[in-house]
């Protein structure tokens, strides 16, 4: 404000009250109200990793989503999403760009900025902690290869593009659209996590072993066993 206005006493001494975003009412942060079928009209959300989010089977497999108005924004839309273990999204692209904060799980995004094809897209491995935030009307997609449901928080700017008279749509890649190679990227990524995760576990268990010793052999055996179980 003091560089559009370079004058302090006007940004401190405005007495104006925008009671239009915050008027005060007891109930400004516990009141919720479900003003569409993934949208919540709230100002205050307690927890976003138990917070509920509704089925959206549209976006593929079992995914759920929740959108919120919040005090009378006009321009970012925040929402939150969540997909199951060995699930994925379908891949898409939108004319604003995305910050994805992961809240829990474990997987990859692709990116791509001409359509989506596993041969030319950008791979990004993501964890719990993980910022992940496609470039402008990039087509991307998100892959669960962990051993919990996938949950992400996300920023956007919705429709503010549209009502800026930006022509461009979100757009969607169908399943029968799809480059069949990037399921089977999936497929290959999900045996390297799970076989990543039984190795975790054996090591584990040896290390809480008393009577282990270093034999090497057993672990190979061990590691080629599960290797064909999960082929």
């Amino acid at each position: 404000m003091l560089q559009v206005f370079g004058n302090l006493g006007l940004v401190n001494n405005l007495n104006f009250q925008f009671t239009n975003r915050y008027s005060g009412a007891p109930d400004y942060f516990t009141k919720t109200e479900r003003v569409r079928k993934r949208w919540d009209k709230t100002n205050f959300v307690k927890d976003i990793r138990t917070a509920e989010v509704v089925p959206w089977l549209e976006r593929g497999g079992e995914n759920a989503s929740i959108f919120w108005d919040m005090s009378g924004n006009t321009i970012l839309e925040p929402h939150m999403s969540e997909f199951e273990v060995g699930g994925y999204k379908l891949g898409h692209r939108h004319p604003y760009e995305a910050i994805i904060l992961t809240l829990n799980g474990s997987g990859f995004s692709l990116a791509s900025k001409e359509g989506l094809k596993e041969s030319d897209s950008v791979k990004v491995d993501w964890k719990a902690g993980s910022l992940v935030s496609p470039p402008y009307f990039w087509y991307h997609q998100h892959f669960n290869t962990g051993s919990t449901k996938a949950r992400y928080f996300a920023m956007t700017e919705g429709d503010f593009p549209k009502r800026l008279g930006i022509p461009l749509q979100v757009e969607q890649i169908e399943a029968d659209r799809e480059d069949p190679k990037i399921k089977v990227r999936f497929e290959e990524e999900l045996r390297k996590a799970q076989a990543a995760k039984m190795r975790a576990e054996l090591h584990h268990h040896d290390d809480d072993d008393p009577h282990h010793h270093n034999d090497h052999g057993g672990i190979m055996f061990a590691e080629r066993d599960w290797k064909r179980k999960l082929i």
